[in-house]
């Protein structure tokens, strides 16, 4: 066992139902999903059955059913790794490297028109509707497959590690350079003042470092954006509960003066111990009739009062400017029949009276004496 190689070596773990990566072919994406098997093949050392570099061996070598083992697990992976009408096309193919050369003689496409559709693609690719980093990875696909196309090429005669020029470094600058220009002209004008700042520098940043500074400018506008937000909202709640708050206070006063009422004089709004008939009126305090309610009790209070003195009229005689003689004689008066001789006798009495109350200092003053 230990003079086996180790590529006919396979784990406990494999097995010939393993899907060894997530996206199977379907014809279009040929070109991602051989690289996806390719790192796939190589995590599993079994790269060499797929690319050529591990030969069929003759029948009669020990190592032969070591290899027909490890080619039939491959095969499997493959066909896993395909839709099922693809995978019903090659499973008939004799090694897991027949099957890969079918698929890439089927499915691959010639670089020109590649090239071309790729770089279609990428001159017409906005930002729109996107965010930045779904934008970024859509770019990021295209740029990635046609840089895959258009590898510098690598140097076998051992002149470059001599080189003194950097013309290789200054190569891949430029390329760098136009990943950036070509990703800033995608982005929508809503980033222009990053977009300045950006090819203000000198030189300009990678690809990585340009993408990480667009995001921290999109991560700051949506705080500042949902800030707004949450002030205004705030803002109207605050206003809306300022305003249910009045309405509650106004309705809670209204309510309060409506429930007040004096039992001694028989009005809204105040009670007895407010009440300016028991304690008296403020100083240049006017009498507003304008409740009907209180004006009628008044006069109803006013002609109970008149009617209380006609009753009794000699009870308060003395507030009046007419002796109590004078009064006798104007009530004879007044009950005999009336003419014009009885009214001409009535305004002497009054007349005579009044001279006479109207004798002292100032107006009543003999009733104040008295």
């Amino acid at each position: 066992m230990d003079d086996i190689p180790t590529c006919y070596h396979l784990q406990n773990g494999d097995s010939p139902g393993t899907i060894l990566v997530s996206n199977i072919l379907t014809g279009d994406n040929y070109h991602s999903w051989s690289r996806s098997m390719v790192m796939a093949f190589k995590a599993k050392n079994k790269i060499g059955f797929v690319d050529g570099s591990i030969r069929q061996p003759i029948f009669t070598d020990n190592t032969y059913e070591l290899w027909e083992r490890c080619n039939n697990m491959v095969s499997s992976w493959l066909i896993n790794s395909v839709s099922k009408e693809i995978g019903c096309s090659i499973i008939c193919a004799k090694s897991a490297r027949d099957m890969c050369l079918d698929l890439k003689n089927r499915f691959t496409q010639g670089n020109g028109p590649r090239i071309y559709q790729l770089q279609k693609d990428l001159s017409v690719l906005m930002q729109a509707d996107l965010s930045v980093r779904d934008y970024y990875t859509r770019f990021k696909s295209l740029w990635d497959e046609l840089l895959d196309y258009n590898q510098v090429p690598s140097c076998s005669c051992g002149a470059l590690q001599k080189c003194k020029c950097g013309a290789i470094k200054i190569f891949l600058g430029y390329q760098d350079r136009q990943h950036v220009m070509q990703f800033l002209m995608g982005l929508n004008d809503s980033f222009s003042h990053i977009r300045g700042q950006i090819l203000m520098l000198d030189p300009l940043p990678e690809i990585n470092k340009v993408f990480s500074l667009v995001v921290q400018e999109e991560k700051q506008r949506e705080i500042s954006k949902n800030g707004i937000v949450d002030t205004v909202a705030f803002m109207s709640k605050v206003q809306d509960s300022n305003t249910e708050i009045r309405k509650f206070n106004s309705g809670k006063q209204q309510t309060r003066r409506e429930k007040l009422y004096c039992t001694h004089c028989g009005m809204n709004n105040h009670t007895m111990d407010k009440c300016y008939k028991i304690h008296g009126y403020p100083p240049g305090f006017k009498q507003n009739f304008t409740n009907s309610r209180q004006k009628g009790k008044f006069q109803a209070s006013a002609n109970q009062v008149s009617g209380q003195t006609l009753s009794n009229p000699f009870e308060n005689f003395n507030q009046l400017p007419f002796s109590q003689e004078d009064y006798q004689k104007l009530l004879s008066l007044i009950h005999s029949q009336p003419d014009d001789n009885t009214n001409h006798q009535a305004a002497n009495v009054i007349s005579k009276s009044v001279a006479h109350s109207t004798q002292g200092a100032y107006p009543m003053k003999d009733d104040w004496d008295s």
